[in-house]
């Protein structure tokens, strides 16, 4: 069962229990083989062995200078330690796109051109070295890069280096669907050659997610014998990770792993038997026509849209269903996670967001920073799908398919598809929505707090931002952000947005200030909304999403800024307004006065300068002056200078 391997765990594990699992595949770290790899193999003659070098801080690529030979003894320096023989393979070196596996400190979207080509220089001199000590016996994989990294935009640099290994290794995450289009990323630019899926998982989705993406796994590893195999991360990796990743502390993980699925083979069918020559052949009824499904609203807009940009409307659609689909106005991909920690992305073109403003999301500011700043749509909002259609295929009429993954998943790159002969301007400003928009109310926090009960009896989810599973803070970042407020989804992170207060109403956010040990660096582990009376409504380890009594530790109340309370209008009342009114109007004859003021000033200056070298000029043209001495140019330039400003 090549499709139910494993990643084996970062430190102590039950060893003998990974043997007896059904996977004929494992990936084990160099600091875990070091000490269990004989005694694996030993029980598991059977199984494909993937050893994954791992180079010590300090001796990274980089900071090796990319030294291949020096790269390959670092490589290599636990490997020598043990005996080999058997079905092994060797990984060197893994996701090198980012910068902490390099062991730099480089931005990893600058420069990809040049760091690309350099990788796959490195990579090529790196396997020459790595193969004079290996020999032939063993198998080694080209290491993986990180998804999400155009490194699909870069595929002609690296991709005919990885096709000189004798395996290429690769990493999925997300939904099945997400990751089988990965997997065919790759079987599409390296048809025939081996692959290996190193690491894959469904991103804390649950084990029915799991599920489903084991039962893709073993039907693509029956259609593909060169899909030598896929192991799953991760066996265990931290405490606490039980719930969204670990196998060996999940039980119905770990049933799923014991037992897992397998691809569906029709058992042979005996052959027909003939009827006899006196009954009537019936002819069967053809096939009933299928059914168009009709088309969409979204996919209607982006259709017309694209044509007016001279796109085929065909290859919009083909992207955008690649993408975040044309199924729902605000679809939700959610990256802020490990391993990619790169941030969110909405809307059928999924615009991305993070670094800059949005940071806590992740780390990879994309187009969707832009969207929000240029229009003021928050992010996600249901209500922008199109403008951030609008504003994806005015991007792709300008510089083409390269920043979407899912176009180059379908072989649609450059400007396939895209007349750049036809004239287009950008989205005329009387178009888009938002200039439409009335002047927004300040939200409720009563709408929040609607937003919220809604998801009563969810579970609790370590870092579950999205309805079925959120954490404390991770349910008021999501239902903040269903009013237009946007708030991180990390405790002392939201206690430093919110403003102090010296009262407790409801309404405010409360967070608890306690020592929790899974949590050492943290100030506040727990927060919700203060309901009154002793009560807060929160996502509670382990209840889940509910109301429950203020815990007994000490807290502190904070309001988030620009949410109404009960006891407030969500609107300015009208003196308000008119004292506003007057105010404005102030400020814009204090300015105009300045204005004036500075202008008499620059006039006064022009007309002092003028004078003053009028009066230069006249005392320099006196006939003494070739006979002038010092002092007697010190008393004219005196003189000039008191004559220019009494004129």
């Amino acid at each position: 069962m090549r499709h139910a391997g494993l990643h084996l765990p970062n430190g102590p594990g039950d060893y003998d229990a990974i043997a007896r699992l059904p996977g004929s595949a494992f990936l084990i770290l160099a600091t875990e083989a070091r000490y269990h790899y004989g005694r694996l193999r030993q029980a598991r003659p059977d199984a494909l062995w993937v050893w994954r070098a791992i180079p010590r801080h300090g001796r990274r690529p980089a900071e090796l200078g990319y030294d291949p030979s020096r790269m390959a003894g670092e490589c290599l320096n636990l490997w020598e330690e043990q005996a080999h023989g058997g079905r092994e393979h060797f990984l060197a070196l893994n996701e090198l796109n980012l910068n902490y596996e390099r062991g730099d400190g480089q931005d990893d979207f600058q420069g990809l051109y040049e760091r690309y080509r350099m990788l796959a220089s490195f990579l090529d001199d790196l396997k020459t070295n790595l193969r004079g000590v290996l020999g032939t016996g063993v198998d080694i994989h080209f290491p993986p890069w990180a998804p999400g990294h155009y490194e699909w935009e870069h595929a002609h640099l690296w991709a005919p280096v990885a096709d000189t290994y004798q395996v290429v290794h690769f990493h999925a995450y997300g939904t099945a669907e997400e990751q089988e289009t990965e997997y065919r990323r790759y079987r599409s630019a390296l048809p025939g050659k081996a692959l290996f899926c190193g690491e894959w998982n469904t991103g804390g989705r649950g084990v029915e997610e799991d599920r489903r993406a084991l039962e893709m796994w073993a039907r693509v590893c029956a259609e593909d014998p060169l899909l030598l195999g896929v192991t799953y991360f991760v066996w265990h990796w931290y405490d606490g990770w039980s719930d969204q990743f670990n196998v060996d502390d999940n039980p119905a993980r770990l049933a799923l792993f014991a037992t897992p699925p397998v691809a569906a083979v029709a058992p042979p069918q005996p052959p027909p038997v003939p009827e006899p020559d006196t009954e009537p052949i019936e002819t069967p009824e053809p096939p009933p026509e299928p059914q168009e499904l009709p088309m969409t609203e979204y996919e209607q807009f982006v259709r017309d849209e694209a044509a007016r940009r001279g796109i085929d409307p065909d290859t919009a659609v083909i992207v955008a269903n690649s993408e975040g689909s044309l199924t729902e106005p605000a679809r939700l991909g959610d990256f802020s996670g490990p391993p990619w920690h790169s941030g969110k992305s909405w809307w059928a073109f999924q615009l991305h967001y993070g670094g800059d403003d949005y940071a806590e999301w992740g780390g990879s500011a994309g187009m969707g920073n832009s969207f929000t700043r240029d229009t003021g749509w928050a992010p996600g909002d249901p209500n922008a799908w199109r403008d951030a259609a609008r504003y994806a295929l005015d991007a792709v009429k300008r510089g083409g398919w390269g920043p979407w993954y899912g176009a180059a998943a379908r072989g649609i790159t450059g400007f396939d598809g895209i007349d750049r002969s036809a004239p287009w301007d950008g989205t005329p400003a009387e178009e888009w929505d938002y200039r439409q928009q009335e002047a927004p109310t300040m939200p409720h926090i009563r709408d929040v707090l609607s937003v919220a009960r809604s998801r009563t009896g969810d579970p609790y989810v370590w870092d579950g931002e999205q309805p079925g599973g959120f954490d404390c803070s991770g349910l008021w970042a999501w239902a903040f952000g269903q009013v237009g407020v946007r708030l991180t989804s990390y405790t002392d992170t939201v206690y430093g947005e919110c403003e102090p207060v010296t009262d407790e109403r409801p309404g405010y956010l409360i967070f608890y200030d306690y020592a929790d040990a899974n949590q050492p660096n943290t100030r506040f582990p727990h927060m919700g909304v203060f309901l009154g009376d002793g009560r807060a409504f929160e996502s509670r380890y382990p209840r889940g999403v509910g109301e429950y009594d203020v815990l007994t530790y000490p807290y502190e109340l904070r309001r988030v800024p620009g949410v109404a309370l009960d006891d407030e209008p969500a609107e300015p009342e009208e003196e308000d307004m008119a004292r506003i009114a007057e105010l404005e109007a102030e400020v814009a004859r204090l300015e105009a006065a300045r204005a004036d003021e500075e202008q008499r000033k620059n006039r006064l200056v022009e007309y002092l300068a003028v004078a003053l070298d009028d009066a230069i000029v006249g005392a320099l043209t006196k006939p003494s002056v070739k006979r002038a001495t010092k002092e007697q140019w010190r008393e004219w330039a005196v003189q000039a200078r008191a004559e220019a400003i009494d004129s």
